[in-house]
């Protein structure tokens, strides 16, 4: 266990007292508080939206345009 306390002294503890310096610092600024919390949920926002076009993209609006090219195509060779 010795060697496992040494290790995370001093390893971990430096960035563990960073991180508190940095929370810190945005608690004592409410304006910080808002950027973090409004920045969060906007990238949260974001990729939801990529999701959903993306999704919607693939399952609505390419499978016409396949559609119509085959369409066209046996229409061409006159399968249809």
């Amino acid at each position: 266990m010795p060697r496992l306390r040494r290790l995370v002294s001093r390893q971990v503890r430096p960035h563990l007292l960073n991180i508190w310096a940095n929370v810190k610092t945005i608690a004592t600024e409410p304006h910080k508080i808002f950027y973090v919390l409004a920045g969060s949920t906007l990238a949260q926002l974001l990729v939801i939206l990529a999701a959903v076009l993306i999704e919607r993209f693939f399952t609505a609006y390419l499978p016409p345009v396949w559609g119509w090219a085959t369409l066209a195509w046996m229409r061409r060779r006159e399968y249809v």
